[in-house]
């Protein structure tokens, strides 16, 4: 990891993108290591999911299949996280289920931006 005026760089494959910035927001979020993978999922599902009928769900069974067999969750356990989830507000409705704007990374050219604001009380 490199440093330049108040910027941390670093280097992360494509394919373990979404793992490196759940990590990164996870400061924040406080999430266990099983619901950071889940999101981490569930990113690449928002993004890659496509619009049918105006409709983007990201919880359907087929889905839920897939993350459940891709980390080994149980199905209970997978419903907890999910739960949690919409309940602060990651997880939105709008006909149909998908991660809220504010969650989603923002990528321009081959390039994923974070800023994290910290205010002192």
């Amino acid at each position: 990891m490199k440093m330049k005026n108040n910027l941390f760089i670093k280097q992360v494959k494509r394919n373990n993108l979404y793992s490196e910035y759940v990590g990164v927001l996870n400061g924040v979020l406080g999430l266990t290591n099983r619901q950071a993978q889940v999101l981490s999922i569930l990113l690449d599902l928002t993004l890659t999911t496509p619009v049918i009928d105006g409709k983007k769900n990201i919880l359907t069974k087929e889905y839920r299949r897939l993350i459940i067999d891709k980390i080994g969750i149980g199905y209970c356990n997978l419903s907890t996280v999910l739960r949690k989830f919409k309940d602060d507000g990651i997880l939105i409705n709008n006909d149909g289920w998908s991660i809220a704007e504010q969650y989603i990374p923002i990528i321009d050219n081959n390039n994923c931006y974070i800023s994290l604001h910290l205010s002192l009380e």
